[in-house]
């Protein structure tokens, strides 16, 4: 669908649902709506709690298909030693990449013995870590690694078993999508994700309605809609995001 369809069908289906009751959108309101049910969209796709088919990602071909030019895999072989686990010594903090999104998989490579091991990552959670601590045996077991968010989605820090080191972490991720914008709005001074110029959609046509539709229900909960309207669609925009593992 190209740009001047997304505004085009927009105008159509907003004011279908509105009866022309609602006050016109600009451009810019369009593509901010556009953008963010884009994303509403993607975290929808890869969680089986927030899509009518309920599959995910890993339950349907379709959508690896749909979302295969936002993955990326990276690997990550810088680690820092400042951690803030006081408990655990064997823990490095990684920076993570600017554009990530929501995790697919990870893995570590550590060297052990002289040999080396891949560790498969257990993301964990800051009561979980206190409760894992509390146990007889504070540590991964001799398969794993803890991944532990410490600010925001920039950095984790990876806890392994003593006399590991660690070498590579690998990560495969779906970034985040450019925003749609509909027209170039540098001249406005504004910007949608720090982008002021017109942006296609880069996700397949496929889902283009999708998001179309989710922008103008987005629009009409905004505009018309009263606040059990704003509570449901607040309700399914939750993130699920971040650094939790599909």
């Amino acid at each position: 669908m190209t740009l001047q369809e997304f505004n085009d069908q927009f105008d159509v289906m907003y004011n279908n649902i509105t009866s022309n009751q609602a006050p016109g959108l600009d451009l810019y309101e369009k593509s901010v709506f556009l953008t963010n049910a884009q994303e509403d969209i993607i975290r929808s796709y890869f969680s089986n709690r927030l899509n009518k088919s309920g599959k995910g990602f890993d339950r349907e071909e379709r959508r690896q298909i749909d979302f295969s030019s936002l993955i990326v895999t990276t690997t990550i072989n810088n680690f820092s030693n400042d951690s803030i686990l006081s408990k655990h010594s064997n823990s490095k903090i990684v920076d993570l990449p600017k554009d990530i999104l929501l995790v697919l998989n990870e893995a570590l490579d550590v060297r052990r013995n002289n040999k080396v091991f891949t560790l498969s990552i257990l993301p964990i959670y800051y009561m979980e870590y206190d409760r894992l601590n509390s146990k007889a045996f504070r540590r991964p077991t001799k398969n794993q690694a803890w991944r532990i968010i410490t600010n925001g989605t920039s950095k984790v820090e990876l806890v392994t078993n003593p006399g590991d080191v660690m070498n590579t972490y690998t990560l495969r991720y779906i970034r985040k999508p450019n925003p749609i914008i509909l027209e170039d709005i540098g001249d406005q001074d504004l910007s949608i994700d720090g982008i002021s110029v017109k942006t296609d959609c880069e996700l397949d046509s496929s889902i283009h309605r999708d998001i179309l539709q989710r922008a103008v229900e987005l629009a009409k909960a905004t505009y018309t809609g009263g606040l059990q309207d704003q509570l449901v669609l607040g309700n399914t925009s939750k993130t699920n995001i971040g650094l939790v593992s599909q």
